[in-house]
């Protein structure tokens, strides 16, 4: 019997662990009549400046028309986070950031009932080096 008990709860558990992944509806959470701000992480630049620099993604801007085709085709197989992260590009706009860590993305953003989300996606982070130049 009890082993029939820890097989039900593993499969109850893996069930869950498959239905974790989520798609993101980007229309919902991003305004593309709306600038980003983008900010960079620059280890070698280590002037009074700082070590970020900060940028904004206007309306109609390469950047700003790649970025917004880059949300829309990476809209699946998103999962859910409790963990802190630390990226090298953030990108802002009203509720929503979403942060470049070493192998993928942190999606963090508020929804139409007000409650926060955060999300992880493994990508090729070499698909939004077009923000760094």
């Amino acid at each position: 019997m009890r082993n029939i008990l820890k097989w039900i709860i593993g499969i109850i558990f893996i069930t869950n662990l498959s239905s974790c992944s989520s798609e993101i509806e980007f229309d919902k959470i991003v305004d593309s009549e709306s600038s980003f701000i983008l900010t960079k992480y620059n280890e070698n630049r280590l002037d009074s400046q700082g070590v970020f620099e900060i940028d904004t993604l206007k309306v109609g801007s390469k950047k700003h028309e790649k970025l917004l085709k880059f949300l829309m085709n990476n809209s699946k197989k998103w999962n859910k986070s409790h963990a802190s992260f630390i990226g090298d590009i953030s990108i802002r706009q009203g509720k929503m950031n979403l942060t470049r860590i070493k192998n993928g993305l942190v999606l963090n953003f508020t929804d139409k009932k007000n409650e926060s989300n955060q999300l992880t996606k493994t990508i090729d982070t070499r698909e939004l080096e077009f923000l760094k130049k």
